[in-house]
Formats: C-alpha cells, sequence, structure tokens
C-alpha cells in the first residue's frame, strides 16, 4: 500500500531571519490588506486575522533593485491594541517570547495616548520554520491617527533601538484585498538629507 506523499515546504531566504539591518536598506515596499472579517465555523471563532501589513525590503543598490525581488517579505497580522496586548500575553505564558520582550512590546503599546492607540495596530516580525519563530523588539505599528496612514517598523540593532518610517499610503495601486499601499525610496532619502545638510 502506497502512502500519499508528504508535503515539504521551500523556504527563500527573504522569508527567514530577521529585519535586515536598517544602514543597509535602500527600499521598503509595503502594501496594507484587508481581508474582511473572519468568518465562523460550526459555531467556533475563526482565527483568522482580518488584518495583514505585507513588507517587501530591498538591500540592493538602487540601480540592481527589482521590486519583484525584495531581500526580505513577510505578512505581517495586525491586531488593534487589546488584542494585541492579549496575543503577547499569552505568547509570554506559552514560553514563544522571553518576558522581556513582552514587556518591551506591552509598555511600547500602553506608553501611548489612548486617543492614538485606539487608532494603531501592531504586529511582530517571525518566521515559520519547524513551528514560529520571533524576534525580539521586532515589530511593526500601522498608524492611522493622523492626516494619512504611516508605518513604523522597529528593530534592536548595532546595540540601540531603531526606527524606521513608510508614509505616503495611497489607494492608487487597491485591488482588494489590498487597500493601501506605500513606497519608501530609504536610499533617496538619504541622499537628499545629506545634500541639504
Amino acid at each position: 500500500m502506497s502512502m500519499p506523499p508528504t508535503k515539504t515546504y521551500t523556504h527563500k531566504p527573504r522569508d527567514l531571519g530577521p529585519f535586515p539591518d536598517f544602514r543597509e536598506i535602500t527600499g521598503i515596499q509595503c502594501a496594507f490588506v484587508d481581508n474582511g472579517k473572519p468568518k465562523t465555523q460550526s459555531g467556533r471563532r475563526s482565527n483568522a486575522v482580518q488584518y495583514k501589513m505585507i513588507v517587501e525590503i530591498y538591500t540592493k543598490p538602487p540601480e540592481r533593485l527589482l521590486k519583484s525581488d525584495p531581500q526580505f517579505k513577510r505578512n505581517v497580522e495586525l491586531r488593534g491594541p487589546n488584542e494585541f496586548l492579549k496575543l503577547i500575553e499569552d505568547q509570554c505564558r506559552k514560553g514563544l517570547i522571553p518576558q522581556a520582550y513582552h514587556d518591551w512590546l506591552a509598555d511600547a503599546v500602553l506608553r501611548t495616548p489612548l486617543e492614538i492607540r485606539e487608532r494603531q495596530m501592531y504586529g511582530q516580525i517571525r518566521e515559520n520554520k519547524d513551528g514560529w519563530r520571533y524576534f525580539p523588539f521586532e515589530f511593526v505599528v500601522f498608524d492611522q491617527s493622523g492626516e494619512s496612514p504611516s508605518l513604523y517598523l522597529f528593530a534592536h540593532q548595532n546595540g540601540d533601538h531603531q526606527v524606521l518610517q513608510v508614509d505616503q499610503f495611497n489607494d492608487y495601486f487597491a485591488n482588494p484585498p489590498i487597500k493601501l499601499t506605500a513606497y519608501l525610496d530609504v536610499d533617496g532619502q538619504l541622499k537628499k538629507h545629506k545634500d541639504s545638510s
């Protein structure tokens, strides 16, 4: 009796590992996704997440950069503040993330003024290779409290906490379930800053 073929997964290098070194990033492309409210099955609540942010990061020089070939890519699940705090509490209790990472995330959420926090969504950077693996002190905040949305990328690199902001989200390339997109030319922004200084 023959056995069914074993399902195998092949991982691309871009799908594994933490954020690239922020100093080496030349471009960031993002897409905000709304999959609609998760449906319940047989009276059970679905574990699906309604909102995600596709984050694609490029580290190649601009002249060799292809937007179809990012060096880092994640579909980051986004949750509102209360749901996110509950999630990281469960993760810490189950030993999926260390206490220090949990406390840092919780503090980042709770120190934000309530009127701003209520219009933010939070997500963690992780990989799935023989189980989920989280990268401490790496997370994103999608902030919709201002005139236009912004995405903040946080990481602990080179002995310090780093942050990158992606703004100018628009619906020019919206195609459901994608609602908003943005591209940040990091290399160009750095050159512009140097030229003006």
